[in-house]
């Protein structure tokens, strides 16, 4: 509970002095945290051990850096740690972040986030990830000084290859796998 008190305190003083680049050009960096259920995943590995309608939970922590080109467009990247429920799977997304606001003229803080990108490493030997990708529709509700509060839902997909042992044929292979997450998000922008 210390640690947790101490880290958000830490993160709003971080706020405070950071200079608010909301809507203007400019740089911007962010904190997300996100849960979210996995919907019916697909691949053989997952059906076999949990069955087509299982429902895994995924939560993600990540930070985000991005820059304004225009009051209504932004680039950036973006690293953190997400992990799955059963199986466990731990991983490092790194990622490519783009944001539009597309009604600027009449609600500037609505926007939709696309982020596309892989996974550096995973916990597990027999993991290779291959892709992630989300899509996310978020609302500024907070202005709190020089930060904004945004939450936001979305869908994710995220694919991998883990090797699965083939006893018939006495060899290892690998199986795809496709883990799809509908996901709620919460967001400290500075």
């Amino acid at each position: 509970m210390k640690r947790s008190l101490l880290l958000l305190t830490t993160l709003l003083l971080f706020c405070g002095v950071a200079k608010a680049q909301y809507l203007k050009k400019g740089f911007w960096g962010g904190v997300e945290l996100s849960y979210g259920l996995t919907l019916s995943d697909k691949g053989g590995l997952y059906h076999q051990k949990y069955g087509g309608d299982t429902k895994m939970q995924a939560l993600d922590l990540r930070t985000v850096f991005g820059y304004y080109l225009t009051k209504n467009f932004s680039i950036g990247t973006g690293v953190g740690v997400a992990t799955y429920s059963d199986p466990r799977i731990n991983l490092v997304p790194i990622f490519i972040d783009v944001r539009f606001h597309p009604i600027t003229r009449i609600n500037e803080n609505l926007y939709i986030s696309a982020n596309v990108g892989t996974s550096l490493v995973s916990n597990q030997s027999h993991i290779d990830p291959k892709l992630l990708w989300e899509l996310t529709l978020g609302y500024q509700l907070f202005d709190l000084g020089n930060c904004t509060l945004t939450p936001s839902i979305g869908y994710g997909f995220f694919k991998y290859n883990a090797e699965q042992w083939d006893n018939l044929n006495e060899r290892l292979y690998d199986e795809t796998q496709k883990r799809r997450t509908l996901f709620f998000r919460l967001s400290l922008t500075y």
